[in-house]
């Protein structure tokens, strides 16, 4: 018996946008004995092929609390944006968690590569 398989192939959507973290920035300077400054800054970029049509949220997390919000402006294809936040650290070591689009609001052609993790280490 002879059976024939008919497939489909799945094809890229022909242009949608795509935000990423092209760069992150970390500067954690002591203030004074026991205190440290967080300062951190995203370059949010659209890699995708269409405008980003609203305005997004970059959230930044540090051990999976929210310590601070940015939006960002609708993004042209190849432009980018900077989001950033500053936050008291006391001696320890955390995971800093940067995402783009934290409100899911665009549909985009790779949700993958939304997030950007270091750990970030305080004497």
């Amino acid at each position: 018996m002879l059976a024939h398989a008919i497939y489909a192939i799945a094809t890229a959507p022909s242009g949608c946008p795509d935000l990423t973290i092209r760069q992150l920035y970390v500067d954690v300077p002591q203030i004074s004995p026991y205190a440290w400054l967080l300062s951190v800054r995203a370059h949010v970029e659209n890699v995708g092929t269409v405008t980003v049509p609203i305005p997004s949220a970059t959230a930044f997390s540090l051990n999976g609390q929210l310590i601070g919000e940015a939006r960002t402006s609708p993004l042209a294809p190849g432009a980018g944006e900077q989001a950033s936040t500053t936050y008291l650290l006391t001696a320890g070591s955390y995971i800093l968690t940067v995402m783009v689009d934290s409100k899911q609001q665009v549909s985009e052609c790779n949700e993958e590569n939304n997030i950007r993790e270091t750990i970030i280490t305080v004497p």
